[in-house]
């Protein structure tokens, strides 16, 4: 090197070839296994099979709709509809049609049953509140169902108990059975005078 500040060295285009070789270092597979250069045709066949790849990945990307009208969602129960509030928020999250039309399908999986129970359940004690009315009161009826249910055990079919005893007309069609069946079981002398008033 010279000491001289204001010249410059030439370097050979071989030297600058080479720095540019160590600056670069192509994958394995882009280089020519013999010589140990690039190997053009297969970096450009590379190029373009990503080039194809990313292009079919944005076309079938998934589209999220413009505003909550393009849902379109369908219920096809009778318990509950599309709702606007949760529909901008599914928009603002970015859900998709698909996405967002899963979110009401899942609801509908999984909340139905949980309504129709509850309603289940509000009915039972409803009836359960006339039962104890017909037969006098919480304590008599809790001796009678006693009654009617070990008479049921005894009589019928477990499926045939089971259907009569999940309603008010149910339990008193099986009141009767046992009534007919057994008119001096003590229960009959007990609960007489509050089914005469019922």
């Amino acid at each position: 090197m010279s000491e001289n500040l204001l010249e410059q060295e030439e370097k050979t285009i071989e030297e600058q070839h080479a720095v540019k070789e160590e600056e670069v270092k192509a994958p394995a597979k882009f280089l020519d296994r013999e010589t140990g250069e690039l190997n053009v045709d297969a970096l450009l066949k590379s190029y373009l099979y990503l080039e194809k790849k990313l292009s079919e990945k944005t076309a079938t990307a998934p589209v999220v709709p413009a505003s909550i009208g393009e849902y379109d969602i369908k219920c096809n129960h009778n318990y509950f509809e599309a709702d606007d509030e949760l529909n901008q928020k599914l928009l603002d999250a970015g859900f998709t049609k698909e996405q967002a039309q899963m979110v009401y399908d899942i609801a509908e999986e999984k909340m139905i049953p949980m309504i129709v129970e509850i309603a289940s359940c509000f009915e039972c004690d409803k009836e359960k509140a006339r039962l104890e009315e017909k037969f006098g009161g919480a304590e008599k009826w809790k001796e009678v169902s006693r009654q009617l249910l070990q008479f049921g055990k005894n009589k019928l079919p477990e499926q045939v108990l089971g259907g009569l005893s999940s309603s008010y007309d149910g339990v008193l069609a099986l009141y009767n059975m046992m009534m007919e069946d057994a008119p001096s079981m003590s229960v009959a002398d007990e609960v007489e005078g509050g089914l005469s008033q019922g």
